[in-house]
């Protein structure tokens, strides 16, 4: 990452992404430096241009934003995690994708939600599984692992009729799957890079960005102040 501070002796350089610990490094004279990561950007904007009339609930995709940007924040047991989330229009997704593996949520359907704490764990577990997580909108979880097609082939979670078309507004592969489903059914989409970056796509248009950062805070009280400002 480009600006990132020099390693220093007997000093531990940040790990980032992959590092997702709040880092620091003391200078031999002078304060501490601290770094944390944080997202820059807003939920409340995302739900608000969010499509009113589309049937599901508003607390379940702010329930999926924050566990999206807590496995940014954190990740997977100390590894960065991509993901997709596709939330509402089950028919739609049903006919635009395909089960990659075996479904772990089979026979579990509406036995499992995401609104329910205790199932939060469960679903950082299988977001690390190749293709998107497909939940209802009621909260639902209905399969992992499932592949979105697009004329032409296949390719880890996406295959590419039109792949110009779609990459020049979308990110990688996982985008331009994302992209491409709410383009054929009313889903919503939202995407987790590797890098951190959280994406939301409806109607075939990118809703917004959260993005993930890494701050350089000179000392714990430029930490209080942060928080303090909610970012």
């Amino acid at each position: 990452m480009s600006g990132r501070p020099k390693k220093e002796r007997g000093t531990r350089e940040p790990q980032l992404p992959d590092d997702r610990e709040i880092t620091s490094r003391s200078h031999a004279a002078g304060p501490q430096e601290l770094f944390i990561p944080v997202m820059r950007g807003s939920v409340d904007q995302l739900i608000d241009r969010m499509n009113k009339r589309a049937r599901r609930d508003p607390k379940v995709v702010r329930k999926a934003l924050e566990i999206l940007i807590g496995l940014s924040l954190k990740g997977y047991e100390g590894k960065s995690v991509g993901t997709i989330f596709l939330i509402g229009d089950m028919d739609g997704v049903r006919r635009n994708t395909n089960q990659l593996i075996a479904n772990p949520f089979k026979g579990y359907y509406k036995r499992i939600n995401l609104m329910d704490p205790k199932n939060r764990r469960t679903l950082e577990a299988y977001s690390q599984l190749d293709g998107a997580i497909v939940i209802d909108g009621l909260g639902n979880l209905y399969s992992a692992g499932r592949v979105i097609d697009i004329k032409g082939g296949r390719e880890r979670g996406c295959s590419g009729s039109d792949p110009n078309k779609i990459s020049k507004r979308g990110g990688g592969t996982r985008d331009r799957a994302a992209l491409y489903i709410t383009t054929v059914s009313n889903t919503l989409a939202l995407t987790l890079s590797c890098d951190g970056d959280l994406t939301v796509y409806e109607k075939g248009r990118c809703l917004g960005k959260i993005l993930w950062e890494v701050r350089t805070l000179g000392s714990e009280e430029d930490l209080y102040r942060l928080f303090e400002r909610g970012q």
